[in-house]
């Protein structure tokens, strides 16, 4: 079994369009969330919401998972069928199925409507870091330590393309909104961009170090990504040139990221690398370690840090923008009000 390490699951931030007053260091508590729920254990790692925003899933550190009904927080399902840490989880886009990845490189593809694996993905060796579905819902992506990232058929399982070897574990992997790219990002220094029609590469985009997560704005036109560099570099998906780069803070990587529904804001999770005072607690060692922070990506400034959990594992808003759920190492999954938490921020 193994234990959670810092690395990602590749985790949708949905950060809802709003402005924020800068905020330094660690920021205050937000006011009480709408709900907590119980995950499947400790660590919960991975987040998704259903596009329709009525179902909410999660992926623990011992390979559960669990559904919830979003409005009333009642239980729909546990789901068993890993044994590992599962990494990352995404629904369809029609809500019926919900694939899954884990540290033993198992990828399940599920059957909603009977909470049962429909089917099992084989072909990666290894962990399995990244999922994603195709906007239409025809393809799914994958893509893991063995360096490889793959396209599947979504209905048959069956493996349609070998997109890519790269030099080093691939962590992310994201489609565009139309549907036509893929990005994928390796811990070597590479994001590569592929057309998804012609299985062929259309750029690689090279950091100084390491890259482990991505994000399209949603006009499409820009890839945002994080590296083990600590900054978060914005690039024009058209010309595979380099534009703005935010330096998160030094001695530290990006977990994950994510743009606003307007593509005006960007949300990260850094994990610091810093040796903090040796009269530190726990709770603050946590809190420096995992950091929520929310970008102006114009100016590229800081507009707000939110604490949700001691340790904040994942964070997600529901389609509509109004909801934000997180998880953390304390097992739980909390439901807060995005517009109670903005205004607690200012």
């Amino acid at each position: 079994m193994a234990r959670l390490i810092l690395d990602s699951c590749a985790v949708l931030l949905l950060v809802a369009a709003a402005l924020f007053e800068p905020t330094k260091l660690l920021a205050a508590q937000p006011p009480k969330p709408k709900m907590t729920l119980k995950g499947p254990g400790m660590s919960v790692i991975c987040l998704a919401f259903s596009q329709d925003g009525k179902t909410l899933a999660c992926g623990d550190e011992w390979g559960r998972m669990k559904l919830w009904d979003s409005v009333s927080g009642d239980e729909r399902a546990n789901l068993k069928g890993h044994d590992d840490l599962v990494w990352s989880i995404v629904f369809s886009p029609d809500g019926k199925s919900l694939a899954s990845t884990d540290d033993r490189g198992a990828v399940l593809l599920w059957d909603l409507s009977r909470t049962a694996v429909r089917a099992k993905l084989k072909g990666h060796s290894g962990p399995v870091f990244s999922i994603a579905y195709s906007p239409d819902g025809k393809s799914v992506a994958t893509a893991g330590a063995d360096k490889t990232v793959k396209l599947w058929d979504a209905e048959s399982g069956k493996e349609k393309a070998h997109l890519a070897t790269h030099k080093g574990a691939v962590r992310s992997i994201a489609f565009s909104p139309d549907g036509t790219a893929l990005a994928s990002a390796d811990v070597a220094n590479t994001v590569k961009l592929w057309d998804i029609a012609g299985g062929k590469e259309r750029a690689s985009l090279i950091h100084p170090r390491g890259v482990r997560s991505l994000a399209f704005s949603p006009n499409g036109k820009t890839l945002a990504s994080g590296s083990y560099d600590g900054t978060i570099r914005f690039w024009d998906v058209a010309t595979g040139k380099e534009g703005k780069t935010i330096q998160v803070e030094p001695d530290c990587y990006l977990w994950s990221l994510g743009y606003s529904t307007d593509g005006k804001m960007v949300a990260s999770i850094s994990v610091s690398e810093r040796k903090l005072d040796k009269k530190a607690t726990a709770a603050t060692l946590d809190l420096a370690k995992f950091r929520v922070k929310l970008w102006d990506v114009t100016g590229g400034t800081e507009r707000a840090e939110l604490i949700l959990h001691e340790t904040t594992y994942a964070i997600v808003y529901s389609p509509d923008g109004k909801t934000l759920a997180s998880a953390g190492r304390d097992g739980t999954v909390k439901l807060w009000d995005a517009a109670t938490i903005i205004r607690s921020e200012k």
